[in-house]
């Protein structure tokens, strides 16, 4: 006897069958419209990539323009720095002839003696026309320390050149002050503080060497690339305390 299969038991698995089905179309149906969305997805991604890429490229490529555009203002600014540092070359001398007479005594007499001044007249051989004093231009691209350097060399050439001239004018009172150029130079060169102290302004001209080495050491940093330490700044700046010290306010001037 064959099994008998009622009608609502085949409408009942049609109904299961057609379900099946459905869900199979509809699962592959999401499926595909998944898979298209993600395509799309991709797509946008790489393209979103490569426009990344291509701005980073492009900053990148800007940052290494500015980089070499500084770089060749640095090594311009330290040509010209040193352009003028060798400028105050024919004025070394002056601090052989300051520092190696006694100058205040016979500053004093050359108010008086026409024969002092004209001593002083043949020892000012010194032209301040020769010597450049553009300097300022290098400075933004410069060190520091190089800067401070190079105002401090000026600050003491400068000095010994108009000392010989007041002489060789019979202007018998000091115009400057020798213990700012001690002050500055210690400054500069502190591990020579004992030589200064022991004998002042006679050590000036044997001070010019080291003052030289210190400054061509800074600038071959800089071309090295080389960042400043906190040392040097602070150094830089006691320098140009140094150069430039603060009035007294009125309250110390009392």
């Amino acid at each position: 006897m064959q099994p008998f299969i009622s009608w609502a038991a085949l409408l009942t698995a049609a109904a299961a069958l057609g379900k099946a089905v459905i869900l199979t179309r509809l699962t592959a149906s999401v499926k595909h419209e998944f898979d298209e969305r993600l395509e799309r997805f991709r797509s946008d991604l790489k393209d979103k990539e490569s426009e990344l890429q291509m701005l980073r490229n492009h900053a990148l490529s800007g940052l290494k323009d500015r980089q070499s555009a500084l770089q060749a203002k640095q090594f311009e600014a330290i040509d010209q720095l040193w352009a003028a540092w060798s400028s105050f070359a024919g004025l070394r001398l002056s601090l052989s002839i300051v520092g190696t007479m006694k100058y205040d005594e016979m500053l004093k007499i050359s108010k008086t003696d026409p024969n002092m001044r004209g001593l002083f007249a043949d020892l000012d051989v010194f032209d301040l026309k020769s010597v450049k004093l553009d300097g300022d231009m290098a400075r933004p691209y410069v060190s520091p320390l190089a800067w401070a350097i190079f105002q401090a060399y000026s600050v003491l050439l400068i000095t010994g050149v108009m000392k010989i001239k007041q002489a060789k004018h019979g202007v018998g009172t000091p115009l400057f002050d020798d213990e700012g150029i001690t002050r500055i130079l210690k400054a500069v060169l502190p591990e020579h503080t004992a030589l200064i102290d022991e004998i002042g302004v006679g050590a000036y001209p044997s001070l010019l060497g080291p003052l030289e080495e210190k400054f061509l050491s800074e600038l071959a940093s800089m071309l090295k690339g080389e960042a400043s330490e906190q040392s040097s700044m602070d150094q830089a700046k006691k320098i140009l305390v140094a150069i430039n010290p603060s009035p007294p306010t009125a309250a110390t001037a009392s």
